[in-house]
């Protein structure tokens, strides 16, 4: 018993020697760490405010389209039941009046589906 102990404190004297120190190696630069500087947080805050802009204006703009959507298919409606009633006679210039605003609607509700503004 007394070998072995021997050998393993003769063991632990081997593992006290100490290894040269690695030097610290980083994956990351220490300017990746900082954070970052004034002009770069008002940018980063001037993104975010236009973000928040581009999603109220859309979120208006969607409101719009479906008001205008269905005032559109009122007015048809009412067009075609009032056109249904004439039959084979000339149309009057107030129902001709009634199809062009009709038609002006259905091209801004158009232009207001494909409109974009710049979200970035």
């Amino acid at each position: 018993m007394v070998i072995v102990g021997g050998a393993v404190n003769a063991g632990e004297g081997q593992n006290s020697i100490s290894l040269p120190s690695r030097p610290k190696i980083t994956l990351l630069s220490p300017e990746a760490n900082n954070p970052p500087d004034a002009n770069a947080q008002m940018l980063m805050r001037q993104n975010q405010w236009k973000k928040e802009d581009f999603e109220a204006i859309n979120t208006l703009r969607k409101k719009e389209m479906g008001d205008d959507s269905t005032k559109l298919l009122i007015l048809a409606a009412d067009l075609n039941a009032k056109l249904a009633k004439l039959g084979k006679n000339p149309v009057p210039k107030n129902l001709l009046r009634e199809a062009e605003v009709i038609e002006l609607l259905a091209h801004d509700v158009h232009a207001k589906m494909i409109l974009t503004i710049g979200g970035n």
